[in-house]
């Protein structure tokens, strides 16, 4: 896919060997060693962005039959809110409640975001995406951007 490996973690390099071909392969490692068995880790390697990887695990737990009441999703801080928005929207239908650990990375924090243009850049940015992707959720714009024109809801009277 085009995609280089994964790090791993930027601290303690001496529990975590790396490099791991996916994001999913090392937070596994993360889960093993500190005690979760293999066996009740479900992993989704294929996504290549945020939407798809709901849509993605939304399809692997109903292949598997596994009803969730309660999701825990670790995500990089500033990243929690869209990613919260899309795991809503894909298990919209269902009674799933998501929980979010959202992890301070490239030292962006809900305290510190705003003192650097890294953090400011990065957290707007991710404002902006979610502004536009919940205007594609809500039929206002296609996936590109491109607004969709209004419907009439008096056309047919």
């Amino acid at each position: 896919k085009g995609r280089s490996a994964f790090e791993g973690a930027s601290c303690d390099r001496d529990c975590y060997v790396g490099p791991y071909d996916t994001e999913a392969d090392f937070l596994t490692d993360v889960l093993m060693q500190t005690g979760v068995p293999r066996g009740a880790v479900l992993q989704e390697r294929e996504a290549t962005f945020t939407l798809e990887n709901a849509e993605y695990i939304r399809k692997l737990l109903e292949e598997k039959q596994i009803s969730v009441k309660r999701a825990l999703i670790c995500c990089q801080a500033f990243h929690a809110r869209r990613c919260r928005m899309y795991f809503e929207y894909v298990f919209q239908d269902t009674d799933v409640e998501f929980l979010m650990c959202p992890a301070v990375t490239q030292g962006i924090s809900r305290c510190s975001w705003m003192e650097s243009q890294k953090g400011l850049d990065t957290v707007l940015g991710e404002l902006r995406r979610c502004g536009e992707q919940f205007a594609w959720m809500c039929g206002h714009q296609d996936r590109n951007g491109v607004p969709v024109p209004e419907r009439n809801v008096h056309q047919n009277l």
